[in-house]
């Protein structure tokens, strides 16, 4: 081993669930690693070697998180303590110089820099590889740098000049003209305004919408020569007729699309062209972003590439996704002025991301950047745009907002990719552009958003978002505006709201004291009143017995306590809005001050009007209300909430009033083979306008592609032996599947206490396993399962849905328990209670109907092409031993099905997947 000079050493870490591997390359070369199950003194005695790393060289590494965690071992941490100081991130690099880059995995950004001539290192698992690529990457940084906007590089320079962990991108040598004080303004220069209004021309070809969009997607169609791998679907088409019938005879359609139908072109193309032809937008709603970003660049883009009818199209989201310019240049300006390297690099990679984004959209910044630059977070939730905040059109920044720009494209658009908390929030059209056609995809999580929407909660939450709205701390709010106000105006001016001010800052410094002293009676009121409290855990629905007690009576004296305070704050706010709005010319200091304690009132007067709704007895018809609190590492957290039992009549008014054609789709709408289930959910069966239903089947043959195993004697939940069960079943699966392995659990304190307990046998038959929580954010659990064949993926609710990964890649998905809600769940209760009231069981009507949506949506995890074929195994024999099984049964796919020993089934998994 050589070192010379001050050369670079590159180093990399391959590590996964079975162990890690450790190269270096450059001024010094070593190899080593070890297997997960190494004691963790043979573990340090390899670490120990990267002492050899002992001169001056700076060392290279692309995301150095695990090696500063393994350099921080107590045994290795003093030897290495020179190393960890001369260790410098190619990741911070990166994100610096291609802010909107999405996938940041090693291959990747290689690709995207052209450093080789192929994607990625021959074996992407071999350190020495990856470490010479990462010598690649570093140079290329250097001269991609050149390249960005001059207006960035002079913002970089003086942001990062002194940095030394980043000096070696050579931010201090770039030559840059000279632009002092107007580097901010140039940048700004560069964004793009909100578009005119579009003139609209009427698209008509003759032909209905409904055969039109067929003919669109047959097989000897214009989007089938768009696609490289086409398969001609019927069912698509069928479906494509049913919407296009809908948009224009008006009424409700719903329609069931199972697996692999396609049903995202099934209602886009007669969407797009019922719009051509009407001068006049459809709204698109979902639930994920992973699928409007689907609908945005993908799908969309094959129409508008096949179909020979131009279009626009637009995606908006709600206000706090967007940039406020306005904040974001006086943040700047103190992250300039800061002496916190921490505060200079957040400020530095949102400058040189906010220049490469369109839409400065905050939703797609990779998570990887809040990691690399430890203030970033905070930079973010500072600059995002806030209604408390805005200055609407008197703002300096109005013709560039990026929240004007998106919602004026989206005006202008054909086809507007919205959210359904945005679409039911927005039902005075204040947001989206007026239209009379609305599409619901993901209709199946409609009622849970509706439930959120038209809630009501109080919580340390919402104290801790006024404080931020209020400043007078580490966050810039409407006490620091007027504090500078006050500061720059004329004596006068400054006089006239000095009282008010006094009462606004006397106020907000109270109220601190005032919200935690609510939360403290809260969580008491909920321990002492919880008899099934427990794990940090306790829960209360209010109702009259609780309202007599004298928990309640502390609860109510905290709220009056904080109550007068917020109308003390909004009292002052006022004066102060009034006062200074009198005369003011629009623009001025006194006008943008009002407009924005304005704002600031607005904030007040959600959280007033919630706790107000709260502490009613009787705060409507239709509501439960509830209190819980949980004990957390990071700080207790408390709520009162007031929930909507039935969402049908608020869907009445704000939907199904005001449109006169709405379409739900998903895969998971039927119950028992019909959508009688979701029909009541969602009021539909009280429409006096038509609604159309539609069940299209997966055009997949899942008799042939999947096995869905049920074993009959693993003991159920709360039975002797069930964990050692699972643990040794899941073993066992996880091994005859050889990774590529789902396990979807209902429990995080299950699947933590499985995971710790299998993992290291997991490692030991050369299987990744890796936990939602604890390895990773879940687009990297789920690159990791696209990417490893030998992953293991415990995960919860969110890897029910929404998970995508066709082929090899999942072979095997484990339901470890039926997704059944948790009983005592005041919504759930109040549910089955709305149900008896009206004639129903509420276990057979509610509960049971609730939990088949879930266990269809998990079922749905496997099979996503023609050529998957997989098992899915279900470790609850519930499934069979309950007289409601069959309902399960009833509402899947049919395929092959086994009932057996658990050991008969895995024999039969292991010939099935021999067979893939």
């Amino acid at each position: 081993m050589a070192a010379t000079g001050d050369k670079p050493v590159y180093l990399h870490l391959c590590a996964d669930g079975t162990g890690v591997r450790c190269a270096t390359v450059g001024a010094t070369e070593l190899s080593f690693g070890w297997r997960s199950t190494a004691r963790p003194g043979e573990v340090d005695e390899e670490l120990l070697r990267l002492a050899a790393l002992s001169g001056d060289e700076p060392v290279m590494v692309y995301d150095a998180r695990l090696l500063a965690a393994l350099l921080s071992r107590p045994a290795v941490e003093e030897a290495c303590r020179p190393l960890r100081s001369r260790i410098h991130d190619l990741l911070a690099g990166v994100l610096l110089v291609c802010p909107t880059l999405r996938d940041l995995s090693l291959a990747s950004v290689a690709c995207a820099l052209s450093v080789s001539d192929t994607d990625a290192p021959s074996d992407p698992d071999d350190p020495t590889a990856c470490a010479t690529l990462c010598r690649e990457i570093e140079q290329a940084l250097r001269a991609r740098l050149q390249e960005l906007p001059p207006a960035v590089l002079a913002l970089l320079r003086d942001l990062l000049a002194t940095d030394a962990d980043l000096a070696w991108l050579g931010i201090s040598d770039v030559e840059v003209p000279a632009l002092d004080a107007a580097a901010v303004e140039v940048l700004l220069a560069g964004r793009p305004s909100a578009p005119g209004q579009r003139r609209r021309e009427r698209h008509l070809s003759g032909a209905p919408v409904s055969e039109e969009a067929a003919e669109l997607l047959e097989a000897d169609g214009p989007v089938a020569a768009g696609l490289g791998q086409y398969e001609h679907r019927p069912g698509q088409i069928e479906m494509a007729r049913a919407v296009g019938t809908a948009l224009v005879d008006g009424g409700t359609l719903m329609v069931e699309a199972g697996t692999g139908v396609g049903k995202s072109l099934a209602y886009l193309a007669p969407a797009i062209l019922w719009s051509r032809a009407n001068c006049e937008p459809v709204v698109i709603s979902t639930n994920t972003k992973n699928l409007q970003e689907q609908l945005i660049e993908k799908d969309l883009p094959l129409l508008r590439a096949s179909m020979g009818v131009e279009f626009e199209a637009a995606l908006l989201k709600g206000r706090t996704n967007y940039v406020c310019i306005r904040r974001f240049v006086t943040h700047l300006r103190d992250a300039i002025g800061s002496m916190l390297a921490e505060d200079r690099r957040a400020a530095a990679y949102l400058v040189s991301w906010f220049a490469a984004s369109d839409s400065a959209d905050l939703d797609m910044i990779a998570s990887e950047a809040t990691r690399a630059f430890g203030g970033l977070q905070r930079l973010l939730d500072q600059v995002r745009s806030e209604r408390a905040t805005c200055l609407g059109r008197g703002c300096p920044q109005a013709k560039n907002c990026p929240l004007r720009v998106a919602r004026a494209r989206a005006r202008n658009a054909d086809v507007v990719v919205s959210n359904h908390a945005l679409t039911l929030a927005d039902t005075q059209f204040d947001v989206l552009p007026t239209s009379s056609r609305l599409i619901f995809d993901e209709a199946h999580n409609l009622e849970s958003v509706a439930t959120d929407q038209l809630g009501y909660e109080a919580s340390n939450f919402s104290f801790r978002e006024l404080r931020r709205t209020l400043g007078g701390g580490r966050h810039r709010g409407i006490r620091d505006s007027v504090a500078a106000y006050v500061n720059a105006a004329p004596p006068d001016r400054a006089s006239a709201i000095a009282d008010a001010r006094a009462r606004l800052n006397s106020a907000a410094e109270t109220l601190d004291a005032a919200g935690a002293e609510l939360g403290a009676a809260v969580t008491d009121m909920c321990v002492a009143l919880d008899h099934e409290a427990g794990a940090g855990r306790a829960r209360i629905r209010l109702g009259s017995m609780v309202y007599a007690t004298g928990e309640w009576q502390v609860v109510g004296e905290a709220v009056e306590t904080a109550r007068s305070l917020l109308d003390i704050i909004d009292d002052a706010l006022g004066e102060i809005a009034e006062e200074l709005a009198e005369g003011a010319e629009r623009g001025s200091p006194e006008s943008d001050l009002a407009a924005e304690a304005a704002g600031a009132r607005a904030a007040i007067g959600d959280l007033s009007s919630a706790i107000g709704a709260l502490m009613d007895d009787e705060p409507g018809a239709g509501y439960v209300l509830w209190a819980e609190t949980v004990k957390r590492r990071w700080g207790d957290f408390w709520r009162l909430c007031a929930a909507p039992i039935d969402v049908g009549p608020a869907l009445q008014r704000a939907v199904y009033d005001r449109r006169a054609s709405v379409v739900m789709t998903s895969a998971t709408l039927t119950v028992d083979g019909d959508f009688d289930y979701m029909r009541r959910r969602l009021g539909l069966d009280r429409l006096e306008t038509p609604l159309r239903e539609l069940s299209v089947p997966s055009p997949f043959h899942y008799e042939e592609q999947l096995l869905l195993c049920v074993p009959h004697d693993i003991p159920t939940s709360g039975q002797e032996g069930r964990e050692e069960a699972l643990a040794e079943a899941l073993l066992d699966i996880a091994q005859v599947a050889e990774g590529g392995t789902l396990l979807l659990f209902t429990s995080r304190a299950q699947m933590d206490r499985l995971f710790g307990r299998i993992r290291a046998q997991l490692a030991e038959m050369d299987l990744s396993p890796i936990c939602q929580y604890v390895s990773g954010p879940r687009n990297w659990l789920l690159q990791q399962l696209r990417e490893r064949p030998n992953t293991v993926l415990f995960g919860l609710k969110s890897f029910w849905e929404g998970v995508d990964v066709p082929g090899s890649a999942l072979r095997c998905v484990v339901i470890v328990k039926l997704p059944f809600a948790v009983p005592t769940d005041p919504i759930v209760q109040s549910r089955c209670e709305l149900a008896a009231s009206r004639g129903h069981d509420g276990s057979r009507d509610y509960y049971i109907p609730e939990t088949i949506l879930g266990f269809k949506q998990g079922i749905g995890r496997l099979v996503r092409s023609a050529t998957d074929q997989g098992v899915v195994f279900v470790l609850d024999n519930r499934l069979v031993t309950r007289r409601y099984g069959q309902r399960f049964f009833d509402s899947i796919p049919q395929c092959r099905f086994l009932v057996e020993s658990f050991e008969e089934c895995l024999q039969e998994a292991e010939r099935w997947l021999k067979h893939t």
